[in-house]
């Protein structure tokens, strides 16, 4: 499957291992009330959002829901072997 959110997975994880100690923020909100400002490393929000999509692959295979996680999860792999050799090509001699 192909299509925006499997792109912006890819995204997202290439951003996680090539900014990892970047800080992000969010805000929770509660009936769109803003409660409390909460910030975490970019490290720290893929491996959140890598876990909400294994269960939603895991409802999306039992035939609970219809959102596409398998797409999500190709576009995160694309993503993290980018960055992967993004950070090798960074840590040659000479580059």
């Amino acid at each position: 499957m192909v299509g925006a959110s499997g792109a912006i997975s890819g995204v997202i994880a290439y951003y996680a291992v090539v900014f990892p100690d970047a800080v992000l923020g969010t805000y929770l909100r509660i009936l769109r009330i803003p409660v409390k400002w909460f910030a975490f490393t970019a490290v720290t929000g893929f491996i959140v959002w890598l876990v909400i999509q294994v269960f939603l692959a895991i409802l999306q295979n039992s035939k609970m829901t219809y959102i596409s996680a398998g797409a999500h999860l190709g576009g995160a792999f694309a993503g993290l072997v980018a960055g992967i050799v993004v950070r090798i090509r960074r840590a040659e001699p000479g580059s």
